[in-house]
C-alpha cells in the first residue's frame, strides 16, 4: 500500500504531496484517514498549480501527450500536503 511506502520514506521534517482530480479518487477519504493513523496530518488542500497540467513527456511530443494523458488539458487537480504530525 502507498501508506507503507510513505511512512518508510518520509523523514520527520519531510512532506508528501498527493495530487488527484478535483473531486477525488475512489478511496480518497479512507486514504486521508489512514494517513492520520500513520502519524501524518493533512496540513493543506489547494488547487494544484498550472504546471501540474503540462506535458510530462521528456521529448515534449504533444500528440503523444494527448494520446496518453488526454485528461490533462480538461481536468482540474487538487494538491494535498501531508506532513508528519508533531508529537
Amino acid at each position: 500500500m502507498l501508506q507503507k511506502v510513505i511512512v518508510g520514506l518520509i523523514k520527520p521534517e519531510g512532506c508528501f504531496f498527493y495530487v488527484c482530480p478535483e473531486g477525488g479518487r475512489d478511496g480518497l477519504p479512507e486514504f486521508i484517514k489512514v494517513m492520520s493513523t500513520k502519524g501524518f496530518e493533512l496540513v493543506e488542500k489547494t488547487t494544484a498549480p498550472e504546471q501540474y497540467r503540462q506535458n510530462p513527456l521528456s521529448n515534449g511530443d504533444e500528440e503523444d501527450c494527448f494520446l496518453h494523458f488526454h485528461e490533462l488539458a480538461s481536468t482540474s487537480y487538487d494538491l494535498f500536503d501531508f506532513r508528519p504530525a508533531l508529537l
